[in-house]
């Protein structure tokens, strides 16, 4: 089974997809994608583009699509980070993006999966206000399969940085899809988990009024 982890953003989108054991859902190998605006940031798995190549937004989305698109074609699972409801900002090209994203994804197959942004930085740090920071500290200490992002730039503040925060923020997202999927098989228990992890599962919010698993993923039916 492959799965991916999407942090969406119009200029620097970042995915990771993790290649699990069809029968332990444990990580046999992860790559992931980035993009960058910055020529000295471009990397293997990391492409970079000339805002000025484009005419109008519509051309870059349709680009970054199109690698996005390629990357996920083996992927039966993805999860996305929902939107920042009370964010600033230019959150309507935010959302023309992602929602293009999402619907490529959608007729194309995928089952997704939309998890809040607390729970996301929960899930990664134990803490639903943690920054970008935070999230990239928790993920060097993390033990276990993961990106490689030693060539990318260290996060070395709250507001973070491209696009070494994009693939870290969207690991967690797909290691978050990851554990739902172990549960869901019932490969780990909910009691086993630590305290903030079984909160996370049984958290309901506004936009979301039933918890994770029992609510469905989104699929073409």
């Amino acid at each position: 089974m492959i799965i991916a982890g999407c942090d969406l953003s119009k200029n620097s989108p970042g995915i990771v997809k993790l290649i699990l054991d069809d029968k332990t859902l444990d990580i046999i190998d992860v790559q992931s994608l980035g993009f960058t605006s910055v020529k000295k940031n471009e990397q293997a798995g990391i492409i970079f583009y000339k805002k000025t190549e484009f005419n109008f937004d519509q051309d870059q989305f349709i680009r970054i699509e199109n690698c996005i698109f390629d990357f996920l074609k083996d992927v039966t699972h993805i999860a996305l980070e929902d939107y920042a409801y009370g964010g600033s900002g230019n959150i309507t090209d935010l959302a023309e993006f992602c929602g293009y994203i999402k619907l490529k994804q959608f007729l194309d197959g995928k089952k997704i999966r939309v998890y809040d942004i607390p729970s996301i930085k929960i899930f990664g740090t134990g803490k639903g206000n943690s920054d970008k920071l935070s999230m990239y500290q928790y993920f060097v200490k993390h033990q276990g399969a993961k990106p490689n992002i030693s060539t990318m730039p260290p996060v070395t503040k709250g507001s973070g940085v491209s696009p070494t925060s994009d693939i870290v923020d969207a690991f967690w997202i797909a290691s978050f899809l990851q554990l739902e999927l172990k549960l869901r098989r019932g490969l780990v228990k909910l009691m086993s988990l630590d305290e903030e992890k079984i909160k996370l599962f049984n958290r309901v919010t506004k936009h979301q009024p039933q918890n994770v698993l029992v609510t469905d993923f989104i699929e073409k039916r």
